[in-house]
């Protein structure tokens, strides 16, 4: 059996290229690699060219307020389709002539990017089956009312029900059955997880010029914030891969050119025992030879400075932390804590290590006004980190209460600045996302100046 898995192109104002590593295809690709079958990764958003397309008509007042004349910051002014075209996708399959095809869906608001890839799977490979999966299954690709010609759908973790959709195919090649997995997370032993790295060039994906790769030590988040649906994937409770196999994975990829590692966990640090053995066994092997980053989910809460300095003995150059809203209602509401002062702690310790710090906020949560999203970009600014903005977007199956949910899910995305209820409008969010890039480029020209920051020891 002949299997290509593909992850879809973008359209959007911007994309994130360090972000495009196809981490959940990989793992589907290792979990198969005992059968009898050959599998192929392809990333169509990380292959070919960026070029300018239409704008939708839903992003024409956000444009212009993005670029008024009386603003220094003038932000999004094309919209663009990321990756390869789409008559080139339709003949890329159409060559491969794959027997399967599976294509990622992970974001609600690039849902219709996900449905036009299947529909040129299907039109280029009329015999082959076709499976959607990703975290948009769940709860938002098949809510659009559009006809989305797919044999298979994968909700929650994919690696068992992909294999044993695999297994049924290769003893029953005529099955006929369209099936939809809706039921309870099916979770996966994190300890039988194989990442098939080695599917992608190590050169493929790059952050600062330097090869990187994704690593996933645990999978699942034992918080409820409101805001967020990871639990709709992984669950709550945390799993863990053993220390000594995530070493030796890490070997594999350093062996193969691999110098940036990205730790895709939800919580890294949850477990300080977990971390405090994982960071002092890559330090003893690696010393600070690598650079380490963990883009995903770090909790301010679970930093000392012990911890920190771990961390950077280890290789990690960089923190993203969140500290979410000041709003005492809106955590309330979210389900959240107030850390402002694990944040603040966390932020100047990590900062006084040499290490860089990205601090980000959510602006216009469900109840806050322009004021609230002012007050905690203020609270970033006296700290020695580098401002990041949110802005609040709805993703189905988030159990905050959110008065304005957009029917088209391109509304739904952070450059819509679509308001979630009446307390806040457009050009307020437009206005904090301009502030908060504002005094973003004040710290990073500080930073090439070697003011504010300092940069990493000639790497």
């Amino acid at each position: 059996m002949k299997i290509l898995l593909c992850q879809p192109p973008v359209e959007d104002f911007y994309t994130t290229p360090d972000r495009h590593y196809p981490l959940g295809l990989l793992s589907l690709a290792g979990f198969i690699q005992d059968l009898p079958v050959t599998c192929k990764v392809v990333d169509f958003l990380h292959t070919g060219n960026r070029r300018t397309i239409p704008l939708p008509k839903n992003f024409t007042r956000i444009r212009k307020l993005l670029n008024r004349t009386d603003t220094p910051v003038k932000t999004f002014g094309q919209y663009y389709h990321f990756g390869m075209d789409w008559d080139k996708m339709e003949a890329f399959f159409r060559e491969e002539s794959p027997d399967l095809i599976g294509v990622s869906s992970n974001f609600y608001t690039y849902s219709y990017e996900a449905i036009q890839t299947i529909r040129l799977a299907r039109k280029a490979c009329p015999k082959a089956y076709i499976v959607v999966g990703g975290q948009n299954v769940r709860d938002g690709l098949f809510t659009l009312g559009e006809d989305i010609p797919v044999d298979f759908a994968i909700a929650g973790e994919g690696e068992i029900p992909f294999r044993k959709m695999v297994e049924a195919l290769l003893h029953k090649p005529d099955i006929q059955v369209r099936d939809y997995q809706t039921g309870e997370c099916i979770c996966t032993p994190v300890e039988k997880i194989r990442v098939a790295h080695d599917l992608v060039k190590a050169s493929a994906y790059t952050i600062g010029g330097y090869p990187m790769a994704m690593v996933q030590t645990s999978r699942g988040c034992p918080y409820r914030c409101g805001f967020c649906t990871i639990e709709r994937t992984f669950g709550r409770t945390m799993r863990y891969r053993p220390v000594g196999a995530v070493l030796k994975k890490i070997e594999g990829l350093v062996h193969r050119g691999v110098k940036v590692l990205d730790f895709e966990d939800d919580n890294l640090t949850v477990d300080r025992d977990f971390a405090v053995s994982l960071f002092e066994g890559i330090r003893n092997r690696y010393g600070d030879s690598l650079r380490l980053y963990a883009m995903n989910g770090l909790s301010s809460w679970t930093l000392d400075r012990d911890l920190l300095t771990l961390m950077r003995q280890a290789g990690f150059v960089m923190l993203n932390l969140s500290v979410g809203t000041l709003s005492e209602e809106s955590l309330r509401k979210s389900k959240r804590v107030d850390s402002r002062e694990d944040f603040a702690r966390a932020a100047n310790i990590a900062h006084n290590l040499g290490m860089k710090v990205m601090g980000y906020f959510i602006a216009g949560l469900p109840g806050e006004g322009y004021k609230d999203g002012l007050e905690t970009l203020r609270f970033l600014q006296h700290l020695p980190l580098v401002p990041g903005i949110s802005p609040f977007y709805y993703i189905p199956g988030q159990t905050l209460r959110i008065p304005h949910i957009p029917t088209n899910p391109r509304d739904a995305r952070l450059t819509r600045f679509f308001p979630s209820h009446e307390g806040i409008t457009e050009e307020e969010l437009v206005t904090l996302f301009q502030k908060t890039i504002l005094e973003n480029r004040k710290h990073l020209d500080k930073e090439r100046d070697g003011g504010t920051f300092s940069s990493r020891r000639g790497r």
